[in-house]
């Protein structure tokens, strides 16, 4: 009898804590923060992007070089929101209240926290492409990668380079020229390679509406930059319009790290291209 009254009673005090875990570790609908202390959010990936509904409420995170947390301060005023996007394309968004005294001072999220993503996850997209191969875009491609010279669009990240060398437009497809520089002194293996057609940036506001981009083919895209070199390759995507007030989105991720690197097309950039010959 003693057993069977002991062994219930372990078993309620482990269903009382996973019931107090879960809710300590339930993702609040509301962040309060105040002008004399911080309090420091956690995602599961670096934060990308995030904006603040009001001035007195203030999210400040690294641009530079993306880091996983942020750091929230505010003052006595209206309510507020914060939204976050981290390099998953999760999309995070909490209410933000001022309070004198802050219940936490530190919040840790998950994917499963998110409120939805900013275009769905394209995993191996490369790699799916490769399979895509056909012998007419390969000749095309390699034809288009030898002929490149200048650089239309360049973006650098912890010593590592992406370039738009030369965008072509030829039979109803765009061949995107491209170069990777690893001047860094650390090898630079690329992972995942996303095209996106989203809003440009209007004032201190972005708006998350974005368009995936299929990549029909890629050509050469390496396995691994070694340090002090450069590879070129080229990726080929389906027709599309742009208006005036959309940008391609490029992302780069790199694997086992932390160096993704961010690169924006505008209209312009599209029409300075060679014609395809």
């Amino acid at each position: 009898m003693k057993t069977l009254v002991h062994l219930l009673l372990v078993i309620f005090i482990l269903l009382c804590s996973d019931s107090i875990y879960a809710q300590a570790h339930r993702a609040p609908d509301t962040i309060y923060a105040n002008d004399h202390q911080q309090v420091a959010l956690f995602f599961p990936a670096p934060i990308r992007q995030a904006v603040t509904g009001a001035p007195h409420m203030v999210f400040t995170y690294n641009k530079d070089r993306p880091q996983y947390f942020g750091l929230l301060q505010a003052k006595a005023g209206v309510v507020s929101n914060l939204f976050v996007i981290d390099q998953q394309g999760n999309i995070f968004s909490f209410v933000l209240k001022f309070r004198e005294e802050l219940p936490h001072f530190y919040y840790f999220f998950t994917g499963k926290d998110a409120v939805g993503r900013e275009a769905p996850l394209k995993k191996d997209a490369v790699a799916t492409a490769k399979a895509k191969s056909s012998p007419y875009l390969e000749r095309l491609s390699e034809h288009f990668l030898r002929r490149a010279k200048g650089s239309l669009r360049r973006q650098k990240t912890s010593g590592v380079v992406l370039r738009v060398k030369d965008i072509v437009f030829f039979n109803e497809n765009f061949f995107l020229v491209m170069e990777l520089e690893n001047s860094s002194g650390i090898s630079y293996e690329p992972d995942q390679l996303d095209f996106y057609i989203s809003t440009k940036k209007q004032g201190k506001r972005k708006s998350m509406q974005t368009l995936p981009l299929e990549i029909l083919y890629a050509h050469s895209f390496p396995e691994k930059v070694l340090a002090g070199t450069t590879d070129r390759f080229v990726v080929v995507l389906p027709k599309f319009t742009l208006p005036d007030n959309k940008e391609i989105t490029t992302r780069l991720f790199e694997k086992h790290g932390a160096r993704n690197i961010e690169l924006k097309l505008l209209k312009r950039h599209i029409n300075g291209g060679s014609a395809g010959k």
